[in-house]
């Protein structure tokens, strides 16, 4: 894993551990992730100052979005939105899309 972790710092991304992801239900039985370990100050991270966080055992791992890496990331959370945005955007086909896998409970 520090292999990839080392490989996107040095493509210039800012990439943080954390302990480990949860998933809790609420009260309607909803499934949620819950992050936990994540750094204090993991906003304020940098490409220089991530490598803190690198230290002792990580099971999860994050890459801070936006102007400090360069990313723009855009969460949908089913195939129809998917398909109503690429009517709106057909250009976002062309761009790295990663389809997670579905929890049922």
């Amino acid at each position: 894993m520090m292999d990839s972790v080392t490989r996107y710092h040095d493509q210039g991304m800012t990439i943080f551990g954390f302990e480990k992801l949860s998933l809790k239900k609420d009260d309607n039985g909803k499934l949620y992730k819950k992050i936990i370990g994540l750094p204090t100050n993991w906003q304020q991270l940098n490409i220089n100052s991530c490598k803190s966080t690198w230290e002792g055992d990580k099971k999860g791992w994050a890459i801070l979005t936006g102007e400090q890496s360069n990313i723009t990331v855009i969460d949908i959370d089913n195939e129809e939105s998917y398909s109503k945005i690429l009517e709106l955007c057909p250009e976002i086909k062309d761009y790295k899309t990663i389809k997670n896998n579905v929890v049922k409970n």
